[in-house]
């Protein structure tokens, strides 16, 4: 009689594998799941990054056009109202512009000819101003004007001129009215905006050069490429200021209200970009915890799937090794599944058999 003689322990039983399969499977979902979450969630942050940086530029920008329009619109009303034929009335409401406002440092009212008619607080009254940007281009339209500097006792005070043509009832010019408003005033009410939002702002002209500097957090001037970027970006733009993505900045080129023209300033804004690693981490450990649960659960769930419907097939292989080997053992009937049912039933047929004859 010839026995089977190989042996079978360096292939795995079908617990075993069932087993092995269920934690590969649960190792390899639970690494896709951690990875795929790490990524969205630094994803995620960058892109709630983006929007508070957004959000912040905005809100400055709408400080400073609000403010400014306040001006604007008090500039238009005086120009609407003064009569160039009283003298009076002109000193009168040039005065008022600057006791009204600590915002305007100057008020005046100049005719056609370019001779300053009234000045608040008497200033460059009877002054030829016909050569003054402000005076040329306010004859024509609306202007807003490039910062300037003049020199006092002790440094120097920055100013930027507003001015508007003054028109008769019959609609024709018949001089310019202008406001000198003070650059410090500005950067003063913009820093205050942006401490409250913790953020920086830079305020660049259509050279690229900066107007108002508000490094309040000490990171240091704005880099040349994104001065660059600011002078060419369209209404709206959101950059990464570092390659490493140490700072994240905002930029808006439209300063100033509907009502007013275009000052051709652009303002960008510049935060810190926080490293989403910390609750990327706490997120992990939480997810990894979570799995783990899992994949003990599915462990325990092989372990019992395996004991119920896989090792009656296991004794059914052993008897039929036995049987095999000339046992005269009647095999174990077994029903846990259809398979090891009929694997039982084909056994003790074979059995039956050999004995008989």
């Amino acid at each position: 009689m010839s026995f089977l003689k190989r042996e079978y322990q360096y292939q795995p039983s079908l617990r075993r594998s069932l087993v092995g399969f269920m934690a590969v499977a649960c190792v390899t979902a639970m690494i896709s799941l951690v990875l795929g979450v790490r990524h969205y969630a630094s994803d995620f942050e960058r892109s709630v990054q983006a929007n508070l940086v957004q959000r912040g530029t905005e809100s400055v920008r709408m400080t400073f056009a609000n403010a400014m329009a306040r001006e604007w619109e008090s500039l238009e009303a005086v120009a609407e109202n003064v009569n160039l034929g009283s003298r009076e009335q002109m000193t009168s409401f040039v005065d008022a512009v600057v006791e009204a406002s600590n915002r305007i440092a100057w008020a005046g009212v100049a005719d056609l000819s370019g001779h300053v008619l009234a000045g608040s607080n008497g200033y460059r009254e009877g002054e030829d101003v016909g050569g003054r940007r402000w005076f040329r281009e306010g004859l024509k339209t609306p202007s807003f004007g490039n910062v300037f500097s003049l020199d006092r006792a002790g440094g120097e005070d920055r100013y930027l001129n507003m001015s508007v043509p003054i028109k008769g009832p019959d609609l024709i010019v018949d001089g310019v009215m202008v406001y000198r408003v003070k650059v410090d005033w500005i950067e003063e009410y913009l820093t205050t905006a942006a401490r409250d939002l913790g953020l920086d702002f830079f305020v660049l002209n259509s050279a690229g050069e900066i107007v108002i500097d508000g490094d309040l957090s000490g990171f240091g001037p704005l880099s040349e490429n994104i001065a660059l970027a600011a002078t060419i970006a369209s209404e709206r733009r959101f950059m990464r200021a570092t390659a490493d993505g140490a700072y994240l900045v905002g930029i808006h080129t439209k300063l100033t209200a509907d009502t007013m023209p275009r000052s051709g300033w652009t303002l960008a804004v510049r935060v810190p970009s926080t490293t989403p690693q910390g609750d990327v981490r706490d997120l992990t450990q939480v997810l990894l915890g979570f799995c783990g649960l899992v994949l003990m659960g599915m462990l325990l769930f092989s372990i019992l799937f395996g004991q119920h419907f896989l090792r009656p097939i296991q004794k059914l292989a052993e008897t039929a090794r036995s049987i095999a080997n000339g046992d005269d053992r009647y095999p174990e009937e077994l029903d846990s599944t259809r398979e090891s049912a009929a694997f039982s039933d084909a056994l003790a047929m074979i059995q039956t058999r050999l004995s008989s004859k």
